[in-house]
C-alpha cells in the first residue's frame, strides 16, 4: 500500500500536464488583489482632487470674510466643503484644522477625508485617508 502510495506520487510530480492551469489558479490572487488596488487607488486620487478643489474654493471665499474668529472661520469651512463634498461617494469622516494669523493676512487649512475601499476590503483595508491643504495670504 505505501509502495502504491509513493509511486503515484513519483508519477504525479512528473506529470507536467495542466501545471498552465495550476500556475494561473495562483497567480490570479495577487493580480487580483494589484487590480482592486489600483481601482481603489484610483478612486482615491479623485476624491483627493475633489477635496482638494473644495478646500481652495471655500478658503477663498472665507478669507474675503474679515474679523472671523477661528471658530467661526472653521465653523464656514466645514459647512462649505461638506457642502461641495456632497457627491464624493463613499467619503466620511471629515477633519479640517484652520489656522489664521493675528492679523487676518492669512487663512490655512488642511483637511483629511476617509474614503471606503471597495476592492481592497478583501485585503483587509477597509478605508484610505486622503488629504489636501489650501492657504490665502491677504496682502
Amino acid at each position: 500500500m505505501a509502495q502504491s502510495l509513493w509511486s503515484k506520487l513519483r508519477r504525479f510530480s512528473r506529470n507536467t500536464k495542466g501545471t498552465v492551469v495550476v500556475t494561473f489558479a495562483v497567480a490570479l490572487i495577487p493580480v487580483s488583489g494589484l487590480v482592486g488596488a489600483s481601482m481603489d487607488y484610483s478612486r482615491a486620487a479623485n476624491v483627493r482632487s475633489e477635496l482638494q478643489n473644495a478646500l481652495d474654493a471655500s478658503v477663498l471665499a472665507v478669507a474675503h470674510q474679515r474679523d472671523l474668529t477661528d471658530a467661526q472661520a472653521r465653523e464656514q469651512l466645514v459647512y462649505r466643503v461638506e457642502a461641495l463634498l456632497a457627491g464624493a461617494q463613499g467619503s466620511s469622516n471629515l477633519m479640517i484644522y484652520v489656522d489664521q494669523s493675528v492679523d487676518d493676512t492669512l487663512l490655512a487649512a488642511t483637511a483629511t477625508i476617509d474614503m471606503k475601499t471597495s476592492l481592497l476590503q478583501v485585503m483587509g483595508i477597509s478605508h484610505i485617508t486622503v488629504g489636501a491643504e489650501a492657504s490665502v495670504s491677504a496682502e
